[in-house]
């Protein structure tokens, strides 16, 4: 069980925790409208997925997926919310304090797995130098995508489905 927890680290993840703060709030634990880091996440996803085509030129099928997953948490999400109010002043003060909870909780349990992640990139990059930045910006795996993965490959050998 513990090799699952550290494989799917959906805590390392800013995306996955404005997605728990979508949820708290879709079931009323939360006061905090979360449509402005909404607006913002989806807007710096585009930009990934602009470079992840354009830049990086990643496979299709990794496209597909981020696709999916930002679907998933984001813009449906993002939908269901779009009618409610933004409270400027309010919901970029949450955004920041969530933001900074996040990098300490990132940093705290964290920084083992980030420096193993940043030792392997770097292994990579010295074959491609040119494109060490963008890869330091875009890990082309998230937990989302890994866990598709796995499960996609469960139901393969389990199902001898094949999609």
């Amino acid at each position: 069980m513990l090799q699952y927890i550290l494989r799917y680290r959906f805590d390392l993840v800013f995306s996955y925790w404005i997605f728990a703060w979508y949820l708290l709030y879709i079931c009323k634990f939360i006061s905090y409208n979360p449509k402005l880091v909404l607006i913002i996440s989806v807007i710096e996803n585009l930009c990934v997925l602009a470079i992840m085509i354009f830049i990086i030129k990643s496979p299709l099928e990794t496209i597909l997926k981020f696709i999916a997953i930002n679907m998933i948490i984001k813009v449906i999400p993002l939908y269901t919310v779009w009618k409610n109010k933004i409270n400027w002043s309010r919901d970029l003060f949450r955004i920041f304090a969530l933001f900074l909870i996040y990098l300490c909780w990132s940093y705290l349990f964290g920084h083992k797995i980030y420096s193993k992640q940043m030792k392997k990139i770097n292994k990579i990059c010295e074959k491609n130098p040119e494109k060490k930045l963008f890869f330091y910006l875009l890990s082309p795996i998230t937990p989302g995508m890994l866990l598709y993965d796995d499960t996609k490959k469960y139901i393969k050998t389990h199902f001898a489905l094949d999609f």
